[in-house]
């Protein structure tokens, strides 16, 4: 799912600032630009009450200024208050309704709050201001796909693509489409290609290492959840999953060793502990 942020597993909000000074600003003017400018330096860097602070303040004095109010909800997503999130950017579009990034944005809040249909909404209205911008194409699939319209949604992730072809986060939402629609081949090509792009990306290569499996390619589905786990080593699911995946090609000691690591990370999971029972039984 599309996560907020100024930077898509799934995509992420745009920037905050709609507008930069010219020369020939105001004073007053150059000064909010500047105090925006530090509050998206503050949310950028995870300091959220300094940046919503900043915007208060910003606040205080007309006109009401979107590009605040809009970081405002982005910052009230980032704290899981979805609902407060899609009202500040609800309201910065009302100042500003033709800002692509904001409608964006503001899909992805729905969407988090399962309202797909409003969500799709704002990603057509984000590309109606803005046809190549390619994170709403691939948003919007997100959406169709948990609407199950699949081929709508794999046009859509076609569309990002065709705008911004090294969109790792499109191709890794394209491969798993494909994986769903029990095309595992097209989705490996996916994923790999998301990995081209973006080594370090752990959704691909956990669900590369779930395609493998599907098509019995235990060894590659091996190395990928080995890759998965360099890149977050504290993946309870996917130890188990490597574990099981040595399990399945008779490597019974490297599986306890990956599922009794996987219990050093403090899980107590059924599963796992069901998998350790059986695999010290051989």
């Amino acid at each position: 799912m599309a996560s907020l942020s100024n930077s898509h597993q799934n995509s992420n909000p745009q920037g905050t600032s709609s507008t930069k000074p010219s020369d020939q600003s105001h004073p007053r003017e150059v000064s909010i630009q500047q105090a925006l400018e530090r509050a998206e330096e503050n949310y950028n860097a995870s300091r959220l009450p300094e940046a919503e602070s900043i915007c208060e303040e910003i606040l205080k004095a007309p006109p009401d200024n979107p590009a605040a109010i809009q970081l405002l909800g982005l910052i009230a997503y980032q704290v899981g208050k979805h609902d407060i999130a899609a009202d500040y950017i609800g309201r910065a579009l009302d100042i500003q309704p033709d800002w692509p990034e904001a409608h964006n944005n503001l899909g992805i809040v729905l969407h988090q709050q399962e309202k797909l249909e409003e969500a799709v909404a704002c990603y057509q209205k984000a590309l109606a201001s803005r046809p190549t911008f390619a994170e709403p194409h691939s948003n919007m699939g997100l959406a169709l796909q948990s609407l199950g319209r699949t081929e709508e949604a794999i046009a859509s992730y076609q569309q990002a693509l065709a705008i911004r072809p090294d969109y790792a986060e499109a191709l890794q939402n394209l491969g798993t489409t494909f994986r769903l629609q029990n095309k595992p081949e097209m989705a490996s090509t996916s994923y790999r290609n998301a990995i081209n792009i973006k080594p370090d990306y752990f959704e691909a290569h956990f669900n590369l290492a779930v395609t493998y499996t599907t098509l019995g390619r235990f060894e590659e589905a091996a190395n990928s959840y080995r890759q998965a786990l360099i890149v977050r080593p504290d993946s309870i699911e996917a130890h188990i999953n490597l574990g099981v995946t040595y399990y399945n090609v008779s490597e019974i000691d490297e599986a306890v060793k990956i599922y009794r690591k996987a219990l050093e990370l403090g899980t107590d999971s059924p599963e796992l502990n069901c998998n350790l029972g059986g695999a010290l039984q051989k």
